[in-house]
């Protein structure tokens, strides 16, 4: 437990400095500047620090030597950390999907900040994006009399013929269920304990496909 509170400060602390790149021998001061809190590398059953940094390959990498010694975030954090922002920037927007081109844009209107792609340890978008794991976005080709683009979606599986099928039926008990209930209409956040009380059933959403009622 202590380990995974240590590796989720790293993280936060590393994210704050440009390029996420940080000074081997700045690391003690700057935990303890950022924190407010020594850093004991015995806590977590190390003697030296580069030992305990070295344990977290998923998360840190340790670059250089000597007084040249850096620390950055790992490209699977980068990765990590780059899909919960681009999951952000697209739930902000109304129709959840933007053209590439306006990324700087949608970033600085989200996170108040301009960006800087290298503060993720790439050096294009493209390189990325492309490592982002499956299933998270949608991309496609958009072509203009001028000029190519990518358009950007939160990622929708289609629902299969039986989830269709179950919608259907859904769709029903939705209108059974309003014609029980006064004036026709249910407070959304009373659906799901109406829905419950009605058909004696839990009302899953991912029967239908869907994450969210």
């Amino acid at each position: 437990g202590q380990l995974i509170t240590f590796t989720r400060e790293i993280v936060d602390m590393l994210k704050t400095l440009p390029g996420c790149k940080l000074a081997f021998y700045k690391f003690i001061p700057r935990y303890h500047h950022h924190f407010g809190k020594q850093c004991r590398v015995a806590d977590y059953g190390y003697t030296k620090l580069k030992d305990l940094l070295e344990s977290l390959p998923h998360v840190i990498q340790i670059i250089g030597e000597g007084a040249k010694t850096f620390i950055t975030l790992a490209h699977k954090a980068q990765v990590r950390r780059f899909t919960n922002d681009l999951l952000k920037m697209l739930k902000n927007q109304p129709e959840k999907q933007f053209l590439l081109s306006s990324f700087p844009l949608v970033f600085e209107k989200t996170f108040f900040k301009p960006l800087s792609i290298y503060d993720y340890g790439v050096c294009h978008l493209k390189d990325i994006l492309s490592d982002i794991p499956e299933n998270t976005i949608f991309t496609e080709d958009v072509h203009e009399a001028t000029k190519s683009d990518v358009m950007i979606s939160v990622f929708r599986r289609d629902q299969t013929q039986e989830e269709v099928m179950r919608t259907r039926g859904f769709a029903k008990e939705v209108v059974e269920l309003l014609r029980h209930s006064p004036d026709l209409s249910i407070c959304f956040n009373k659906f799901i304990p109406a829905y419950h009380q009605h058909f004696g059933r839990q009302c899953r959403v991912g029967s239908y496909g869907m994450t969210k009622l």
